[in-house]
């Protein structure tokens, strides 16, 4: 059996003398009550219908506005059972203001941003060269080629692993200092620091000026 809205009301006000948020407290009447958004977060701010539409008249008294009553929020948080009236884009704007909350909120159904995609692009299926790489110490800071759990101490940019291929300090190299057991490269227990590698740069360096090619050369 429902509450009534005055002891709803009163939980708001215990809730909100702790220091919850409206957001938070609309969020559980929701859960524990199985009220809708719109009707929660009027309970969260602790107001009547009435109250509501007393806000919404000072709001918005202009010409040409209409006086709302209780009856008319009334009509909104029914919505969308029997007798209710759906409201518009700028009616939940308006409400959004008075109860300080977003739109969206004061509408029930799934929240579907985590599905967001890039359009017309399929999910990769593995993370670029450039994304976190394995990186051991005791490999001199190069980067191990042990992708999949492959064999091996490869390091970034091919071949088996000299000094030019990025033995010693990778520049642009930052570790996060997170270390954990990695047993894909010389078996388990080998410790491993994750980092980003460093995006590649190309630099132009002139020759001497003074003294040509041809010179050096003779």
């Amino acid at each position: 059996m429902p509450r009534p809205s005055k002891a709803l009301r009163a939980e708001s006000a215990r809730l909100r003398d702790l220091g919850w948020s409206y957001r938070r407290i609309a969020a559980e009447l929701r859960l524990r009550h199985r009220v809708n958004a719109r009707v929660a977060y009027r309970l969260a701010h602790g107001w009547t219908q009435e109250e509501v539409a007393h806000q919404w008249n000072e709001r918005w008294s202009g010409a040409g506005s209409v006086v709302k009553t209780g009856k008319a929020i009334s009509y909104w948080e029914v919505w969308p059972g029997r007798g209710g009236r759906e409201p518009s884009a700028r009616t939940l704007a308006r409400l959004a203001e008075i109860y300080h909350c977003r739109p969206g909120d004061l509408l029930d159904g799934m929240d579907s941003g985590d599905l967001e995609t890039m359009p017309g692009r399929a999910p990769a299926a593995e993370s670029s060269s450039r994304g976190v790489s394995r990186y051991r110490r005791e490999a001199g800071g190069a980067f191990s080629d042990c992708r999949d759990g492959a064999a091996g101490d490869g390091a970034a940019g091919g071949g088996a692993g000299g000094d030019e291929a990025g033995g010693g300090e990778v520049p642009g190299a930052r570790p996060e200092r997170r270390r954990e057991s990695f047993g894909g490269c010389d078996g388990p227990d080998q410790d491993v620091d994750w980092v980003r590698a460093p995006a590649v740069m190309m630099v132009h360096q002139s020759g001497p000026e003074d003294v040509g090619w041809g010179s050096q050369a003779a």
